[in-house]
Order: C-alpha cells, then structure tokens, then sequence
C-alpha cells in the first residue's frame, strides 16, 4: 500500500469511528471538521468510492465503526430519557404557611 494512502486512512478511520459511520461523500464534503480534504482523496485514492471500498477492507475497523453506532444511539436514548423524565418531574405545590398569630378577623 502506498505511503499516502496509508496516512490519508490513519486519519480517516478515527474520523468514521467518532462518526459512528462511514459517510457518504456528499456529507463527507459538507463537514467542517474532515480530517482529509476531497481533493486530497481523489488524488490519493482516485474516487471517494474507491477510499471507502479501501476503508472497507478492514473488518476490525468496521466492528469498530459498528460499535460506535450503537453507543451513540444509546447515548441519544438515554439522553431523550432524561429529557422526559426532566419534563415530568414538577415542583410540589407548596402550601400556604400557617400565621403565626392565628387567623385574623378578615379571614374569618
């Protein structure tokens, strides 16, 4: 394998990891934060499909991608759990507080 292509999948596989997927490249072009530019990839690997089919080669990173998916779902559940059970906890309603003095004759 060649050296670039090499170091250009060093920093994409972490990148997909933190992803959860492998993206496509239409929304791989649209992130900010691509560790590769598009125009690197396609020097270095010819097409973006050719870096995934690449990419894909490695089963222990795809388990590892998988992996990540399915604890970022969770993570998204437990935080909409959260949200709820934040939604239904309401303050008791507190009650009037007893005078003192006993009750005046207005009151009575």
């Amino acid at each position: 394998m060649k050296r670039q292509v090499k170091k250009a999948l060093k920093q994409l596989q972490p990148y997909f990891i933190e992803k959860g997927q492998i993206l496509s490249e239409s929304d791989y072009l649209s992130q900010r934060d691509a560790p590769v530019m598009g125009s690197t990839i396609k020097s270095v690997f010819g097409n973006y499909a050719r870096m995934i089919s690449t990419i894909s080669e490695d089963q222990n990173f795809m388990a590892l991608v998988a992996r990540s998916e399915l604890l970022q779902r969770e993570k998204i559940q437990a935080e909409e759990k959260l949200k709820a059970a934040k939604a239904k906890a309401k303050p008791a309603v507190k009650a009037k507080p007893v005078p003192k003095f006993g009750t005046s004759k207005a009151e009575k």
